[in-house]
């Protein structure tokens, strides 16, 4: 009887081994689609130069930052990235136009993630001069919850 157990027992840890995994595998899925909508989201917000939406995609902390190829200095702070939306993209940018190439690669670490990807885009400045550019963006996610919060927008790159 007690070897008819153990055997059990292990039968039905080889079973719930892959179950347990693909269960794993199908949240981390989730998510990723969550932070790639995220993403998209984003560059959609900023085209509209809609603050209230944006101030839903981000975390409201000390402790998030932003930086932008046209930025001298990185904004920290929810406060100061309000800021360099509101008085540097949204008003420097009268069009702007980009989507990421590719899906963002997304790496988690923990209730972190990471999604990476290249941004091609066209932008209308303030003086109404056509800029075509193509940027290397990295952001930056904090899962509050069952959301996905953004705590970093790193940017690089410029005109074609």
């Amino acid at each position: 009887m007690h070897r008819s157990l153990a055997r059990l027992s292990l039968a039905l840890a080889i079973w719930a081994a892959p179950v347990a995994a693909a269960t794993a595998q199908s949240a981390q899925d989730a998510d990723t689609y969550q932070i790639r909508s995220q993403v998209a989201e984003f560059f959609a917000i900023v085209a509209r130069h809609d603050i209230a939406r944006m101030e839903a995609l981000w975390q409201h902390a000390p402790d998030v930052a932003m930086m932008t190829p046209s930025q001298r200095r990185p904004a920290i702070g929810w406060s100061a990235v309000r800021a360099a939306f509101e008085s540097g993209t949204f008003t420097f940018w009268r069009r702007f136009d980009a989507a990421p190439t590719d899906y963002p690669l997304v790496v988690f670490d923990g209730d972190v993630a990471n999604a990476l990807f290249l941004v091609r885009g066209v932008g209308r400045n303030r003086w109404g001069v056509s800029v075509p550019y193509l940027i290397h963006v990295s952001q930056r996610f904090r899962k509050a919850g069952d959301a996905w919060l953004m705590v970093g927008s790193f940017a690089e790159g410029g005109p074609q």
